[in-house]
């Protein structure tokens, strides 16, 4: 990928001596790629770090000489990172129209980023599908990357599981379905929410699941919150349609104000 780019460089680099090797002390690096400019402003003292970086539409395809699971596309991006080596801080924009995995995927991220944390101000992802209109997803609240105290507010139009599943993301093999709309406030363990959903859905599917169910997972890694949505597909090729809401606290799942259709069946639940 380099080789296809028309690459310029030009800046100042101090270097000090810190614990016996030479380490960068400030940089200011002005970047051409073809027609794209980008700059890195920085210093770093011991181990406090201050530094800005602004992209303007980046080449992707640069980055999957270090990872191949990303495409082309483009970065933009302005970010101020202060903290330490150890425990950076950053605050700031990031945009991103690439492919991921083969399929196209325009991201907007706004809010501040950590080792441990993620705020987020807003953040939309959108992933154009064969159906007429695209899926997108926006979401705001914080992400806890250590401990189970995220807390996030999401709202998904138009999510396929056929997209789901090349993204690699767990869903159970005889679903074949779209949610044209869903919102959800949850707070927890939210990691592992994609294997905790994928496991509800399948028993809820079955059967297994009733208005009030006691999960087997620890209450400390599990999801809470409430979900309301409209989907349509097919299970095991049988037709289904669902719309409702679902609230869940600790070991009680709620089921309420949903109806389930599936042949020529339609179970209410209120």
């Amino acid at each position: 990928p380099l080789l296809q780019h028309q690459i310029k460089a030009q800046g100042d680099l101090t270097l000090s001596r810190y614990s016996n090797k030479f380490v960068p002390e400030n940089l200011d690096l002005s970047l051409s790629i073809d027609d794209t400019k980008h700059s890195i402003i920085g210093s770093l003292s011991g181990q406090q770090l201050q530094a800005e970086l602004k992209l303007n539409k980046f080449p992707r395809d640069i980055v999957s000489l270090w990872n191949n699971s990303v495409g082309d596309g483009e970065l933009t991006t302005e970010l101020t990172i202060s903290g330490t080596t150890d425990e950076p801080y950053a605050k700031g924009k990031i945009t991103t129209r690439t492919t991921y995995k083969q399929r196209p995927v325009e991201i907007d991220f706004s809010g501040i980023l950590t080792k441990k944390l993620i705020n987020v101000d807003n953040l939309s992802v959108r992933l154009p599908t064969p159906a007429p209109s695209k899926m997108e997803l926006w979401a705001s609240g914080k992400l806890d990357l250590v401990t189970n105290k995220s807390a996030l507010d999401i709202t998904i139009k138009n999510l396929q599981t056929k997209t789901l599943r090349e993204l690699s993301l767990p869903v159970p093999d005889t679903l074949d379905a779209t949610v044209v709309l869903a919102t959800a406030s949850l707070n927890g363990s939210l990691l592992n929410f994609p294997e905790q959903l994928n496991d509800f859905i399948d028993g809820m599917i079955k059967g297994n699941v009733d208005n009030k169910n006691t999960a087997n997972e620890s209450t400390n890694s599990t999801v809470n919150g409430t979900l309301e949505i409209d989907s349509h597909g097919s299970y095991q090729e049988q037709a289904f349609s669902a719309r409702g809401k679902l609230t869940k606290n600790a070991d009680t799942i709620v089921i309420s104000d949903t109806t389930i259709t599936a042949g020529s069946g339609t179970t209410e639940l209120q």
